[in-house]
């Protein structure tokens, strides 16, 4: 890969993982930290013929995922996207382990998903009973008891999850460093509420077209930030990855 910003030079993920690691700084002791990760085509959609990103995606940038995993205390999803993929709670990368380990860190980050409603007991994310997922829900969740049978709970709002209360709650469990991995309704609704500090984007060399579900579609958002390019490196086959940092006063 080749780092064009801010200088350019010849780069491997481990020359970019410790910046990665030491630049998640919350901005007070109620927040934390929240990097989103998406992949788009240059036209803007986040999913190809499969319904996934798999159509996207190659191995150059599931490791860039796996370098933004690494440097997370946890995954962030919504329900959606767990339903759309195999999604499991992430396991432990040989890769990052030192890493983890010489910054405090758990062996893997852990997985909380965000919804409404629950989640099927067949569903993958719940195949590992060592690593349960975290469910974000409100208290109107009209599976509640069942999910928790199941799996660890956190309440947060009433009719719907309530970013800014699941944020400063995800705090105060030690989850400092969050890696949301989408999908767009949970990115609108965090970046409503001013809630992402860096946006880290993989654009594929690929114009899809249509009108298939795009990289944002929500309403404009009178909290959402303006953002500067910290870092931008280019990939093979044309894949571009460009890491945004929120302006934050």
């Amino acid at each position: 890969m080749r780092q064009l910003y801010p200088e350019q030079r010849e780069v491997l993920l481990e020359d970019i993982a410790a910046d990665c690691l030491a630049a998640q700084v919350p901005r007070d002791d109620t927040h934390p930290f929240i990097r989103a990760v998406m992949i788009a085509s240059i036209d803007g959609a986040v999913r190809g013929e499969s319904g996934t990103s798999a159509d996207l995606t190659n191995a150059e940038d599931l490791a860039m995922l796996g370098l933004m995993r690494a440097c997370s205390d946890a995954v962030l999803v919504g329900a959606a996207t767990v339903r759309a993929y195999p999604y499991r709670p992430p396991r432990p990368n040989p890769r990052w382990s030192a890493m983890r380990n010489d910054a405090g860190m758990s062996d893997a980050p852990r997985l909380v998903v965000v919804t409404r409603t629950g989640i099927a007991a067949d569903n993958p994310c719940l195949a590992d009973p060592q690593r349960p997922p975290l469910f974000v829900v409100p208290g109107s969740c009209p599976n509640l008891g069942e999910l928790a049978e199941r799996a660890e709970v956190m309440v947060a709002g009433v009719d719907d999850v309530d970013m800014t209360v699941m944020a400063a709650q995800l705090r105060e469990r030690g989850h400092i460093r969050i890696s949301c991995e989408g999908g767009p309704g949970l990115l609108d609704a965090l970046a409503a509420h001013g809630l992402v500090d860096e946006f880290c984007l993989t654009t594929a060399p690929v114009w899809l077209g249509g009108a298939d579900l795009r990289l944002s579609g929500g309403p404009s958002a009178a909290l959402a930030s303006d953002f500067d390019v910290r870092r931008l490196i280019l990939g093979e086959n044309s894949y571009v990855y460009t890491q945004w940092r929120a302006r934050r006063g």
